[in-house]
């Protein structure tokens, strides 16, 4: 069990960087997607988070977290709602520290990744016909267990740890425009943010289906006064995800697809 020593701030990069860079899979590739920049007369990058051990960037954020708070965390252990990628990067990074981990996933979950929560030694307990069911079951078995309940977008470590994605962006020493990153829950967008904002815009993108509920969430704050937009379907991030200052995400995109895309000044490299 790691213990962080009490002059340690777990909530920085430097925390994060720590923990991450002796990881033999990171920096993880960064490739220029050709087909894609040709349809938009662009130098198009994309950072290949599906190459980390679990197969996406919340392994980052998974470790960060769990180094920070093995210390503290409950003989119980940790509960988690997921419907796959963050419940697998969980239980990988807790095994590290001997934390147990439940993940409640709703019916419905795809199989082939709560195969790959079971392969990390996960438990996994079904409930509820949608997201939202499954993490207030999760939160309310946790209370009862005795355990901690991790909520993906909620822990700032999680954050922390997927601002790396920024700095390994930036360790290029060609200039960047845009950096291009899903909305998700809003751990990714946070932390990339805060990494990548000296001169380097950073958009947020999410399906096009979800655009106008986010839309109708902003009418709702406004008409409420709220400088936060809430919502019942966590799973539909707000900008309340968003950090504060000026370094925060400064623009929304509509997009069909999820990726990591970036693009350089320099029109082909």
């Amino acid at each position: 069990m790691y213990v962080a020593p009490s002059q340690v701030d777990t909530t920085t990069i430097e925390f994060a960087l720590s923990v991450l860079e002796p990881e033999p899979w990171t920096p993880t590739p960064l490739l220029l997607a050709r087909a894609v920049g040709e349809r938009l007369r662009a130098s198009v990058w994309l950072k290949r988070e599906d190459c980390t051990p679990t197969g996406s960037f919340k392994l980052r954020g998974a470790l960060t977290t769990a180094r920070a708070l093995s210390g503290c965390t409950p003989d119980a252990g940790v509960y988690v709602a997921s419907a796959g990628n963050y419940g697998a990067a969980v239980v990988y990074a807790c095994a590290r520290y001997g934390i147990p981990v439940t993940v409640v996933a709703p019916e419905g979950a795809t199989a082939s990744k709560l195969d790959r929560i079971r392969l990390y030694d996960g438990k996994i307990e079904m409930h509820g016909r949608d997201f939202d069911e499954a993490k207030a079951f999760a939160r309310d078995e946790a209370l009862r267990a005795g355990a901690a309940f991790w909520e993906d977008g909620a822990i700032e470590q999680m954050a922390v740890g997927a601002g790396a994605i920024g700095v390994e962006i930036l360790a290029d020493s060609d200039p960047w425009d845009m950096v291009i990153v899903p909305l998700g829950n809003g751990s990714l967008i946070k932390g990339i943010a805060r990494e990548v904002s000296a001169g380097v815009r950073a958009l947020a993108s999410l399906p096009r289906r979800r655009k106008e509920r986010l839309r109708w969430l902003e009418r709702f704050a406004a008409r409420r006064g709220a400088n936060r937009p809430r919502s019942t379907r966590s799973r539909t991030a707000s900008p309340c995800a968003f950090p504060s200052r000026e370094s925060s995400t400064n623009s929304l995109v509509s997009s069909t697809t999820y990726g990591r895309l970036r693009n350089p000044t320099s029109s082909e490299r």
